[in-house]
C-alpha cells in the first residue's frame, strides 16, 4: 500500500491549524505521518501542537518539530527531512482537504505512473471557513495533465499537489531563496522529470483572509519575476531586464504585470494599476487578444472568493473601467485594435451576464461585441444574444434526458 506522509508548515496560525490537522486525520486513506513544522510561532501554536501531541493515539505518527523562524520554504524542507512516505502530500496550517482527497490523489498517481505529482481543484472560503463562490479548476476534463501554461503562471495551491518523494529527491528541496513564489518554482522543476495528472474534484479549500502572503503585490510581482529569471537561465548577477529576456520572457513577465494591476486595482489604487497594464502590454501586446485580459478586469474590485460571481460584481462599472483602460492608459494601440478590444470586452462581459444572470446586460454587451469584434468574436457574440432571450427554464427543459 502507498504511504503518504503530510506537511504542514505553521507560523501564527494558531487560529487556524486545528481545522487543517483535523482535515489530515480525517482522511479515508490515512496518512502514515503528519508532520507539523512550527517556524517560530509566537502565538499560540506551540501549545496547541503539544496538546495534539498528546493526544494522538491514532496512529498516525503526528510530529511536532519547532525552529527559529526560518521562512517557509525552509519550514517546508524541514518537513522533508522528516518524510518516510512514497508520496508526500502540501497542507498548509490555514487550509483544509475533503475526505477523500488522500484517496484521489494516491489513485490518481497509480493510474499514470509516469506522472510526478498530481493535483486537484480548489476553492476558496473565508476567514470563518465558509465556502465562497470561486472555484479554481485549472484544466477541464476527467484526466487533466499539466501542459506548458505552468511555466508562465501557476495556477496550483501547495495544499492542492501529492508528489512523489522519489521526484523531489531527483529535483531538490524549495529554493529558500523565494517565499511567495517557492512552490512553482518547484513545480518547474519537477515538470522537467514528468508530467503533473489532476482532478477536476474540489478537494481543497484555500482560505483567503487579511495575512495571506499573496496580498503583498510588489513582493509577488518581484518574486514571479525571479523565478523567470532562474527558469531562463540567465546569470545571477544580470539585472532583472524582462524587456531584454529571451522569448518567451517577456511574455511571461507581461502576465506578471497584468497580475500586478488586478491587484493593485483590487486594492483601489487605479492609477499604479493602470501603469500596470500598460507596462504589461508593452511586453505582451498579445495579452489584448486573450478573453482572460477583459474577464478579470471586470471581475477585479470583487473580494478575492467572488470573481466572476453576481456578489459585488456591478458589470456597467467594469465596461467603464475597461474602455478607460482602452482610451487612456494604452496609447499605443491603433483606432483598428482599440476596436477589436473592445469587442472582446463586450464578450467577455456577455458572458458575465449570463453567469450571472443578469440578461439586459448580457443583450448589451452581446451587441457591442457584434459590433465592434472581429468575426470569430461577432459569431460568438450572436450565440450569447440569441441565448439571452431564452427562457432558464426552458433551457433546463431542454437539457433534460
Amino acid at each position: 500500500m502507498t504511504t503518504v506522509s503530510v506537511i504542514i508548515p505553521a507560523f501564527n496560525q494558531a487560529a487556524y491549524l486545528l481545522e487543517a490537522v483535523a482535515s489530515a486525520q480525517a482522511q479515508t486513506l490515512p496518512p502514515a505521518q503528519i508532520i507539523v513544522i512550527d517556524d517560530g510561532s509566537t502565538d499560540a501554536t506551540p501549545k496547541i501542537l503539544a496538546d495534539l501531541c498528546a493526544d494522538d493515539a491514532d496512529g498516525y505518527q503526528l510530529c511536532m518539530v519547532r525552529q527559529e523562524n526560518q521562512g517557509l520554504a525552509r519550514a517546508r524542507n524541514r518537513g522533508l527531512q522528516m518524510a518516510q512516505g512514497e508520496l508526500i502530500a502540501f497542507l498548509d496550517a490555514d487550509d483544509r482537504w475533503q475526505p477523500e482527497y488522500l484517496a484521489a490523489m494516491t489513485a490518481l498517481l497509480a493510474q499514470h505512473p509516469t506522472a510526478v505529482a498530481a493535483y486537484a481543484a480548489w476553492q476558496y472560503m473565508d476567514a470563518a471557513g465558509a465556502l465562497l463562490p470561486q472555484i479554481i479548476i485549472p484544466y477541464e476534463g476527467a484526466a487533466l495533465t499539466l501542459d506548458s501554461d505552468i511555466t508562465w503562471r501557476n495556477a496550483l495551491v501547495p495544499s492542492g499537489v501529492v508528489v512523489r518523494r522519489a521526484a523531489l529527491a531527483r529535483s531538490g528541496d524549495f529554493d529558500p531563496a523565494f517565499s511567495g513564489c517557492a512552490d512553482w518554482d518547484l513545480w518547474l522543476r519537477l515538470l522537467a522529470q514528468g508530467p503533473f495528472v489532476g482532478a477536476p474534484a474540489v478537494l481543497v479549500h484555500y482560505r483567503t483572509h487579511g495575512d495571506n502572503m499573496s496580498d503583498n503585490v510588489e513582493r509577488m510581482e518581484d518574486e514571479r519575476l525571479r523565478v523567470y529569471h532562474k527558469f531562463l537561465q540567465r546569470p545571477a548577477a544580470e539585472p532583472i531586464a524582462p524587456a531584454a529576456w529571451p522569448q518567451p520572457g517577456p511574455q511571461w513577465a507581461g502576465y506578471t504585470y497584468f497580475l500586478s494591476a488586478l491587484a493593485y486595482l483590487r486594492q483601489g489604487d487605479s492609477a499604479r494599476g493602470a501603469e500596470r497594464i500598460e507596462a504589461a502590454a508593452a511586453l505582451w501586446p498579445g495579452l489584448l487578444d486573450q478573453d482572460e485580459f477583459y474577464y478579470e478586469l471586470a471581475c477585479c474590485r470583487q473580494p478575492r472568493g467572488f470573481s466572476g460571481a453576481a456578489q459585488g460584481l456591478d458589470l456597467a462599472e467594469s465596461g467603464a473601467r475597461i474602455q478607460r483602460l482602452l482610451d487612456a492608459d494604452l496609447p499605443a494601440l491603433s483606432a483598428d485594435q482599440a476596436r477589436q478590444a473592445w469587442g472582446r470586452a463586450g464578450l467577455a462581459l456577455a458572458q458575465l451576464g449570463a453567469v450571472t444572470g443578469d440578461r439586459p446586460a448580457q443583450r448589451r454587451f452581446a451587441w457591442q461585441a457584434l459590433r465592434f469584434g472581429a468575426p470569430v468574436v461577432r459569431r460568438l457574440a450572436g450565440r450569447r444574444l440569441l441565448r439571452s432571450f431564452v427562457p432558464d427554464a426552458w433551457r433546463r427543459k431542454r437539457s433534460r434526458p
